[in-house]
């Protein structure tokens, strides 16, 4: 990880892909503006954020290779925290969380339950765990139910 979980962060997820993670800011990039070929009445197609069009021109003014990517709403965000936090993850995540092994600033591409999430560990007992956004809904239920044995009693 390079970064911190309240700026701009870039998080590695493989040999060759890399995860940032930042602010919503969404943006249209100058060159889609005032475009002549444009038909009348149609929206602009491509809004972005500013870092992936100065990291997509950066690329492309080097000559390297790669790929940059705005995966803005490809992804929810979910923040888990306090002492039962990792019990809680570890009901259902393959990946060694004890603290020997995995600690704040690691994320990895896992598994949550059934759901494919990148999990990522931003403090002692807190946790971002982003899953695709069409799996939102099921993973806030799958973490509700994976928590009730650290909950007090029920409040009528």
């Amino acid at each position: 990880m390079t970064g911190s979980a309240d700026a701009v962060t870039v998080l590695w997820l493989g040999p060759d892909e890399f995860l940032l993670v930042s602010s919503d800011e969404t943006v249209i990039p100058e060159e889609l503006i005032d475009r002549q070929d444009r038909e009348p009445g149609a929206l602009i197609s491509l809004a972005t954020h500013p870092l992936t069009v100065r990291m997509s021109r950066e690329l492309a003014r080097a000559g390297s290779f790669g790929q940059v990517v705005d995966l803005s709403a490809n992804r929810t965000t979910l923040e888990l925290s306090g002492p039962s936090a990792r019990a809680v993850l570890e009901k259902g995540c393959h990946v060694d969380l004890h603290p020997r092994a995995f600690g704040p600033g690691k994320a990895v591409s896992t598994t949550l339950g059934p759901v494919q999430v990148v999990l990522w560990q931003v403090g002692d007992q807190e946790y971002r765990i982003m899953p695709r956004a069409s799996f939102g809904d099921y993973t806030v239920k799958w973490l509700l139910d994976a928590m009730t044995e650290f909950t007090g009693a029920e409040v009528t």
